[in-house]
């Protein structure tokens, strides 16, 4: 018997709805409402419909939104479960779906649809399962059609056919005819396709390795214990690449002839790359080729060869074996693993390194690489200065080899006693003014006063540079008051800009400060302003600023590709369900977390909270994120009730000077579920370390990191520092690389909230209030930075216009 959320008042659908769920036009509306015996009035019951489609009328409440969106093609399933078109055809012509699958509906002999939660379910199962597993069918074995009688193209409906009397008319009506192996006549090219693609896979052509033997290879190694994410970015790195040529590792030959001969070294390109930046084009290479040379068995004969050649693998064995790095392996990455590899990059072995070389070396290197290049040399400096090793050494290195020096980090020349007059000129021009009765000043915000600072030093130090001020004068005024002085100085600061020694937005942050300072301090200089004003580096400002060509591909990305958009608003769920395997095997096995896996499901599930309250909450910065109390006086996050939390953001906390109230509710997407899951399951383990240093029992362990957890007033604590929230630096860190290799998109947290935002702005350019509400900014400023989305779109239909002219009755 069915309960009372099982009705038949799902409400009626208008013939533009109706259009929309089966992707149909309104001659193949009335075409199909006819043969299903359903009136073409203005409205149809919704269940009336879902029943013509094989769906039991009767349906959940819960799944009545879904239950009416509009069905899927073919070209919208196929990226979204990762298979071809062509692929999927055949998967239905045959009927060889995969286990679990769901079925198409056939309206016809070509239009085969899905239903949108099905599919979504099938690619997040942990998010979409349950729902999908309530959608009732009133036949619950699918099986492929005969000839079916329903078809929307005119020329082949059944009253056409019963009215024509031809002898090619009757032989379509005859169900027994010879035809395809399923049943029917092969209705349009891309059957053809899938059969010819199926033939070729019998063929002898089918026994050529293909690069997802790759893929396989990789798994294995993961399944074997081996590290994750270098080949979790690896199996990304190579299907991107391929992607960049339309090609899959499943159709492309395991060669790598091939791929040199597709990705050359410096073989990026702005147009048939737009994804992809430089950067990710040449490491994306590295790890993909190296991956494929494995699977070849390259790397095996290369380093056979190597061992003859240069003696960089002998080098590693011998000092692996020193006492003084047995128990310290991980010091010596910065030599068998940087140093080696661009070594061998540049074709050179351990007897042609020179000081010369490696400062070559040195200024070729990455910022990261750089950092590791300097360990390595001080290292080899240590071991040929040490009287135990130098011998030995010095077979490998015979050129004394010296440590990299950087430098000391550039410093303001100024003298204490004009830093002291700088913060006095500070502390008045940042005044807003003084308030009587109070009997204290109106200040601005923190940050202008240390902007404030850092500009007037910034300008003491143009006029130091210049010679209009003396390094130990007693004053700074009365250079800051001379007006050829200041002009200097502005020069002075210009040619660094020019130089790349100070970034333009920088200058131009410090000189936009400069005329207000010196006013608001009795030094009036009167074409100053208008002096600025003529530099366009320094009159830079947000107003004009505009979204990054980069950003711009990331939303436009967002916009077409619906797989893309469903893995970008679902991000949450694969971090969290990587936290939970971690969590789950480790429960098996009856046993604590180790000290890795404690790490890598922090970051896992820190980024899970993340997505999920910028997605089901709002999009707020990441400076807001890592701010959120949930204890103290008066907390930022709240729960209201059972299924709902309110996020309440300060106004003195947000860019725009606006509070932020946002509440978080229950939904489908298991928002709500992510955050409250952090809070119970992974928010403790910040504190295992301050807990360790207590107790020892694994049970009091948890219990005490439990309670410093509970007295804890920050959302996301700090990992060396509990008491203090994550810091900005290590949060991109793990955002950007579990959204990789975890998610699967490349993106950082600026762009997530402008993806948010550029999705609105398309789909609901008439709801611009609402979208500035949900990101804390004006309407003026989601305009100035979204309206190329709009002017895209005019720009096409425009172009549709213009085509439209040649036809007739245009």
């Amino acid at each position: 018997m069915l309960n009372s959320r099982h009705t038949l008042t799902s409400g009626h659908a208008t013939m533009s709805e109706i259009e929309s769920f089966f992707r149909v036009k309104e001659d193949k509306r009335r075409e199909l409402l006819r043969s299903w015996g359903l009136n073409d009035g203005p409205t149809v019951a919704w269940s009336e419909l879902w029943s013509a489609i094989g769906l039991d009328p009767y349906q959940d409440k819960d799944l009545w939104a879904d239950l009416k969106l509009p069905l899927l093609l073919p070209s919208d399933v196929a990226p979204m479960v990762r298979v071809s078109v062509e692929t999927l055809n055949g998967w239905c012509r045959t009927n060889t779906l995969p286990a679990g699958f769901p079925p198409p509906i056939c309206v016809g002999p070509r239009k085969k649809l899905w239903i949108n939660l099905e599919i979504l379910a099938r690619r997040q199962p942990e998010i979409y399962a349950d729902a999908a597993g309530k959608i009732r069918r009133s036949r619950l074995e699918w099986h492929l059609p005969g000839r079916p009688s329903i078809t929307l193209d005119p020329d082949l409906s059944i009253a056409a056919l019963q009215k024509n009397t031809s002898v090619q008319a009757d032989l379509a009506n005859v169900q027994s005819i010879e035809t395809g192996t399923d049943g029917f006549m092969l209705a349009d090219i891309e059957e053809l396709i899938a059969n010819s693609n199926a033939a070729d896979d019998k063929s002898s052509f089918a026994e050529t390795p293909m690069m997802d033997r790759v893929l396989d290879m990789l798994d294995r190694e993961m399944a074997d214990g081996a590290a994750s994410s270098p080949r979790a970015l690896a199996k990304t790195a190579l299907r991107s690449l391929l992607g960049t040529r339309g090609k899959r590792p499943e159709n492309t030959e395991l060669s790598l002839d091939i791929f040199d001969a597709w990705f050359p070294l410096n073989g990026w390109n702005r147009v048939t790359m737009p994804r992809l930046s430089r950067e990710v084009y040449n490491s994306y290479r590295k790890r993909a080729r190296a991956a494929i040379a494995r699977a070849l068995g390259v790397t095996e004969e290369k380093e056979k060869l190597r061992r003859q050649e240069d003696r960089w693998t002998e080098l590693a064995e011998w000092l692996s074996g020193l006492p003084r790095f047995k128990d310290k392996p991980a010091s010596l990455v910065a030599i068998t693993s940087t140093l080696t590899l661009l070594c061998r990059e540049a074709q050179l072995s351990t007897e042609e390194l020179s000081q010369a070389v490696i400062l070559r070396l040195f200024q070729m290197a990455t910022t990261k690489q750089k950092r590791s290049l300097r360990n390595a040399f001080r290292t080899i400096y240590d071991l040929q200065n040490d009287s135990a090793h130098s011998l030995a050494i010095r077979e490998f290195f015979p050129t004394a080899i010296e440590p990299v020096r950087t430098g000391p980090r550039k410093s303001y020349t100024i003298s204490k006693r004009l830093l002291d007059e700088i913060d006095e000129l500070t502390l008045v021009s940042y005044r807003k003014g003084y308030i009587e009765i109070a009997q204290s000043s109106k200040t601005r915000a923190k940050k202008t006063r240390d902007q404030h600072k850092y500009a007037l030093r910034t300008v003491v130090d143009a006029l130091i540079a210049t010679g209009h001020l003396m390094p130990d004068a007693e004053t700074a005024t009365f250079a800051l008051s001379n007006r050829n002085a200041m002009v200097a100085a502005c020069q002075h600061i210009y040619t660094r800009v020019k130089q790349g020694e100070l970034a333009a937005s920088t200058a131009t942050t410090k000189m936009s400060y400069l005329p207000a300072i010196l006013e608001r301090n009795g030094i009036v200089i009167p074409d100053l302003r208008a002096k600025l004003l003529e530099v366009p580096e320094f009159c830079l400002h947000i107003d004009k600023s505009e979204m990054p060509d980069e950003t711009q591909r990331i939303c436009r990305h967002l916009i077409d590709d619906l797989a893309f958009r469903a893995d970008f608003l679902l991000s949450h769920a694969a971090p969290r369900a990587a936290a939970e395997n971690i969590i789950r095997a480790a429960r098996r096995a009856k046993r604590d977390l180790t000290h890795i896996e404690r790490t890598r499901v922090r970051q896992l599930g820190t980024v899970a909270l993340f997505c999920a309250l910028e997605c089901g909450c709002a999009p707020i910065r990441v400076g807001n994120f890592l701010a959120i109390s949930i204890e103290g006086s008066a907390p930022w996050l709240i729960k209201n009730k059972s299924k709902e939390y309110m996020l309440h953001i300060p106004a003195t906390h947000t860019k725009n000077k606006k509070p932020i109230k946002a509440p978080l509710c229950a939904s489908e997407e298991r928002y709500l579920e992510t955050v409250e899951w952090f809070l119970q399951d992974i928010r403790w383990l910040f504190f295992w370390d301050q807990a360790a240093n207590v107790v020892s029992s694994s049970e009091c362990l948890v219990r005490l990191a439990k309670q410093l957890a509970s007295k804890s007033d920050w959302l996301v604590p700090g990992v060396k520092d509990p008491s203090r929230c994550l810091t900005d630096t290590t949060f991109r860190k793990w955002f950007e690389n579990i959204m990789v290799n975890i998610a699967g998109i490349t993106i950082d947290p600026s762009n997530f909230r402008h993806g948010q935002a550029s999705l609105l702005y398309f789909l609901f350019p008439d709801q611009i209030e609402t979208i500035a509400a949900r990101l804390g900014d004006t309407v003026d400023t989601v305009l100035r930075y979204y309206a190329w989305i709009h002017q895209e779109k005019l720009m096409r239909k425009g172009q549709s216009m213009l085509v439209s002219t040649i036809r007739p009755g245009f």
